[in-house]
């Protein structure tokens, strides 16, 4: 039985080797992915473009401004006059904030009232509007503090910070500076390795039939078993080599923390990748054209990756059909493996349950593959 699985896998790997256009996607599009992915799907909102109508132009209403600028979320791209302004910069997209100061803003503050100041948000897009709405009130807030601070502290008050009602200690664990990179780069793994294995796999079995070359197979005294196995181990080797990577790139080059045991990641990766390829050999057998494995290797890898992994949405947000649904996927496991691993470093305990099921989805999925194939040969 070895014989024959390695004989098969040899064939694959030479194969591979006379393909330099797939020996590329294999080897260097995980790494182009990567880097594409990582600056492009960014959560951390900077420099998000501002108008500022300052109709009281003291110097309390000019630190006000400052400290929006200060903040680095938020560039000051014009100084404007008239209302009908703002709806201008925010029409021509030129502005995403618009800050109103009114012209009693220092006196009202001296007298310890509250002067109104208006912030017009552009909602079109709306993750930058959500963002720029807490930045918005998370800077006003600190600095209404600071002017309560200042006026009880020139009453004589030394220590004014005890006059607060609420003094918030807040700690941010796992990723204390909120770097939209640390939560994302793990996700990345998953979806990156997803397309590579389960597209690449789903060609294996339906190359065979366009070469002419499947009623060689047929014929031979392969068992579908043996040679689902054969086939999967050369992508499984390469798979894994590009797992650890691109893994070494986002700890090395993006900085991301890695803060659990490497060989619990090793055995999650061996799994995952498994269980892709298992995933893209079913799809294999059951496609009788190149095309129609393809388009059906994309939608079942790009999108469960992306959407029902966890990778950007919680998935206790979705509604209990797709949860459901991403039960039925690996990759909503291995996203829960890299995130604790990369950002928690849990222990074996936490781990287990996920490695079970993508066990269990590797066996049955290799099965229903050799199932598959026999059914069509015979």
């Amino acid at each position: 039985m070895f014989n024959r699985i390695s004989t098969i896998a040899g064939k694959e790997f030479l194969h591979i080797r006379r393909d330099p256009r797939l020996i590329a996607a294999i080897l260097i599009m995980p790494l182009l992915q990567l880097v594409l992915f990582a600056y492009a799907l960014s959560f951390d909102i900077r420099n998000i473009n501002t108008v500022v109508i300052n109709r009281d132009q003291s110097p309390i209403s000019r630190k006000f401004v400052s400290a929006f600028t200060r903040s680095g979320y938020f560039t000051i791209v014009a100084n404007l006059n008239l209302d009908s302004d703002i709806d201008k910069a925010l029409d021509t997209n030129k502005a995403r904030v618009a800050i109103s100061i009114p012209p009693d803003f220092a006196r009202e503050l001296d007298k310890g009232g509250r002067p109104k100041v208006q912030i017009l948000i552009d909602g079109s897009e709306p993750n930058t509007a959500i963002v720029a709405r807490g930045y918005t009130t998370a800077i006003t807030q600190a600095f209404s503090n600071n002017i309560l601070i200042d006026n009880l502290n020139r009453r004589g008050l030394s220590n004014g910070s005890r006059s607060l009602p609420i003094n918030i200690s807040s700690r941010v664990w796992y990723n204390p500076k909120l770097e939209g990179i640390v939560f994302i780069l793990p996700g990345l793994i998953v979806v990156i390795m997803a397309n590579l294995a389960v597209i690449q796999t789903a060609l294996a079995l339906v190359r065979e039939k366009d070469h002419g070359t499947i009623e060689q197979l047929i014929v031979s005294p392969l068992h579908p078993i043996e040679l689902m196995l054969g086939k999967v181990f050369p992508f499984l080797v390469i798979t894994l080599f590009d797992v650890l990577l691109i893994t070494l790139v986002g700890i090395l080059g993006f900085h991301v923390p890695f803060r659990g045991s490497f060989t619990y990641f090793a055995i999650g990766g061996g799994l995952f990748t498994l269980a892709t390829l298992s995933l893209g050999l079913l799809i294999s057998a059951v496609s009788s054209t190149m095309e129609s494995a393809n388009q059906l290797a994309t939608f079942a890898s790009m999108l469960p990756a992306f959407l029902l992994s966890g990778f950007i949405w919680p998935l206790e947000n979705m509604p209990a059909a797709l949860q459901f649904i991403s039960y039925l996927f690996p990759f909503r496991y291995f996203v829960a493996i890299v995130r604790n691993l990369f950002l928690k470093g849990t222990n074996l305990s936490v781990l287990l349950p996920n490695f079970l099921a993508l066990l269990i989805f590797s066996l049955v999925t290799l099965g229903l593959s050799a199932l598959s194939f026999k059914e069509r040969v015979d």
